[in-house]
């Protein structure tokens, strides 16, 4: 079970290598290592450069990556941009450092495509078995907060930390079941009408997000802190975009409102990603998107960034 792309194992076929690694360190008495890598800002490099250049460097990423580990441990593509990584053999967690500094050095060099010198920066959640936790899933969360933890802080490496990345029970079983929400398609957008307070006129919709988990709804108050913290704001963000563009596309209800979070920053949700939620619909942004679809922004950098966005496209402004 091969990724088509690089070649290096899949998301499958890591969580049974991931599985067997952790019985093996039962059976020796000895420690698992479990790290989750995304690439920073790699969607800039498919906006500017285009997805054969992404492809190209999502390879020779598996490339570097394979020629750091020993031939005992694993990296795995998990998906887009992530990476996996399993550090077999561990007598403790300082024994990974020689690996974390041959991976530096593996990226302090540029990568060359078509004689154009891309570097590449990454963070790196580090989890351990049994220390931080022994179930395969637990490791997963551990790993992706602590990565989130080391891209909030510009890039590098983090080890979860119980002081730093704590939760109760239910949050790890919250953060959970909200890392499969959108494979499973859980989440779901309520419109609620906007008034104008001087006429009683409907204005508009504001888009709500919802979730309805197995065991009945979630609270926003609840997975949207988790969700900001964790980083899977980021693909519910988008998802909420392509959704309330689908809605503006079959159902006429005027001007409808988005809240982006903070973390959905410029770099994240950029013009090219509203521009393929309108296409993908057929509809236009300048006609359609920005006066069919506003934008409530947390932020003044990202409403800048919208309404530059809205005068590329010849919008005049968000309707």
């Amino acid at each position: 079970m091969l990724d088509s792309l690089t070649g290096l194992p899949n998301r499958a076929n890591f969580r049974q290598r991931l599985t067997q690694a952790m019985r093996r360190a039962t059976l020796n008495s000895s420690k698992v290592v479990l790290g989750l890598m995304d690439l920073d800002r790699f969607k800039l490099i498919n906006d500017t450069l285009g997805h054969a250049a992404g492809d190209e460097v999502l390879r020779l990423t598996a490339h570097r990556l394979s020629e750091c580990l020993a031939s005992s441990d694993t990296v795995a593509r998990m998906g887009g941009d992530e990476f996996a990584l399993i550090f077999t053999d561990v007598a403790e967690a300082a024994s990974t450092e020689r690996i974390l500094t041959r991976i530096r050095q593996a990226f302090s060099a540029p990568f060359l495509l078509e004689d154009q010198e891309i570097y590449v920066h990454w963070s790196l959640g580090l989890t351990i078995f049994p220390d931080d936790a022994d179930q395969s899933e637990a490791l997963l969360t551990q790993a992706d907060t602590a990565m989130y933890r080391a891209k909030r802080a510009g890039g590098g490496h983090a080890f979860f930390n119980v002081q730093h990345d704590r939760r109760t029970p239910a949050e790890m079983t919250l953060l959970t079941g909200l890392h499969h929400a959108l494979e499973r398609c859980e989440f779901r957008l309520h419109y609620q009408p906007i008034i104008h307070a001087v006429t009683g006129v409907v204005a508009g919709y504001e888009a709500l997000i919802r979730w309805e988990g197995p065991d009945g709804l979630v609270s926003p108050a609840e997975f949207i802190p988790l969700a900001e913290v964790s980083g899977l704001i980021v693909p519910i963000g988008q998802w909420v975009l392509r959704e309330a563009v689908r809605t503006a596309a079959l159902i006429p209800l005027g001007h409808i409102a988005v809240n982006v979070s903070p973390w959905n920053s410029p770099s994240r949700i950029s013009s090219s990603t509203l521009r393929g939620c309108c296409a993908k619909k057929t509809l236009t942004p300048a006609g359609c998107c920005w006066k069919s679809l506003r934008t409530a922004c947390s932020t003044l950098a990202v409403l800048r960034m919208y309404f530059r966005t809205c005068a590329r496209w010849g919008a005049g402004g968000t309707g």
